[in-house]
């Protein structure tokens, strides 16, 4: 997951050609948003309305393949 810390969007390193939806968990581990991915590229997420601060987020394939990272927010 890169650039991290971030400020207005990530992508995920070695490109998933498989579709899934990534999830964005707080530190309390409250889900905070998600986005569907289609995989078709290499996968952008926007962090659009997501406050500064550190957030675990995890990537579900629709084949139930888990990927997971820590991220850190920045103003």
């Amino acid at each position: 997951m890169y650039p991290n810390p971030a400020q207005s969007h990530i992508q995920l390193s070695n490109a998933l050609s498989e579709e899934g939806i990534v999830y964005f968990y707080n530190t309390y581990g409250v889900l905070i948003g998600s986005q569907e991915w289609k995989g078709t590229r290499t996968p952008e997420f926007s962090l659009n309305g997501m406050q500064a601060g550190f957030y675990t987020c995890k990537f579900i394939s629709n084949e139930e393949k888990v990927f997971a990272g820590k991220l850190l927010i920045t103003e």
